[in-house]
């Protein structure tokens, strides 16, 4: 099921190997649950942290939102793009479907 899943989308297209997949996959998550953990925070705080002001309370859940969400989101991005540059991709997801060299002999 877990290979299945990972043949859809942007995933077979991308070059990097399977420890780089899960070094993308889990900056992407930091950024997703971290929105999460500090948007229930700031309910709770009573703010939203959207921008700096008077409020420390305030500055502190918008300085989480920058370094927990903002940061990860598009060093994640960045590195997602970086992924589509190269002719093959050497995914092992792609290498079971693509003929390679070692066809050619």
């Amino acid at each position: 099921m877990q290979r299945r899943l990972l043949r859809q989308g942007a995933i077979p297209f991308l070059r990097y190997n399977q420890n780089q997949l899960k070094k993308l996959s889990v900056c992407l998550l930091i950024a997703t649950w971290a929105n999460w953990g500090v948007t229930l925070a700031a309910s709770f705080v009573g703010v939203n942290g959207l921008d700096y002001n008077h409020d420390p309370k305030n500055n502190t859940i918008a300085f989480l939102l920058q370094i927990l969400v903002v940061l990860p989101s598009i060093s994640g991005s960045i590195y997602w793009v970086r992924g589509f540059r190269g002719t093959d991709p050497p995914t092992e997801l792609n290498r079971t479907s693509r003929a390679g060299p070692e066809t050619l002999t």
